[in-house]
């Protein structure tokens, strides 16, 4: 059966060579790949990919930009939220700019938090309309006080998460 296992994964792996796919590799210990393919913040807080990477027919690691500082929220199931399509991606906002996120996410409530974790009393509000919000728009402005790093969470999975990195 192992052996059968084995043929079957190496037939698929060589199928998807033929068809010139090339396993994403960046990032990984020993990896060959020179390039930084790593996502890369703007001041608008949405996430750029790396100058290095090119279109590709499949998916990518990185999140497509969003112009006017919009993220769109998405529930992947109960293992992660997508941000701009990637899953619990880290978010840079600047200090003094407003962001909405369009969340839909039923049964996933979203929320900005100080504290990394589903505890709601955690819930950073400061600047913030729409916390716990589902299916519609949380706004945030992010105040001059803000600290340097927040959180967002669901309420009830903590595995759907991400870190979001505050700059002046």
């Amino acid at each position: 059966m192992k052996n059968l296992l084995f043929l079957f994964c190496f037939l698929i792996l060589a199928s998807c060579s033929d068809s010139g796919f090339k396993p994403f590799t960046s990032g990984l210990p020993n990896s060959s790949s020179s390039s930084n393919s790593s996502p890369t913040p703007t001041p608008s807080g949405t996430v750029n990919p790396s100058p290095t990477a090119s279109p590709s027919p499949t998916a990518s690691p990185t999140a497509t930009p969003i112009p006017d500082g919009t993220f769109n929220i998405q529930n992947s199931g109960a293992a992660s939220y997508l941000v701009n399509s990637v899953a619990n991606a880290p978010i840079t906002l600047q200090r003094g700019k407003t962001y909405v996120f369009n969340v839909n996410a039923a049964g996933h409530p979203f929320y900005i938090m100080s504290i990394q974790g589903t505890n709601i009393a955690n819930a950073f509000t400061d600047g913030v309309v729409g916390n716990g919000v589902m299916n519609g728009a949380l706004t945030f402005t992010v105040p001059a006080t803000a600290p340097n790093t927040l959180f967002y969470n669901c309420a009830i999975h903590g595995i759907m998460t991400g870190t979001i990195t505050i700059t002046n």
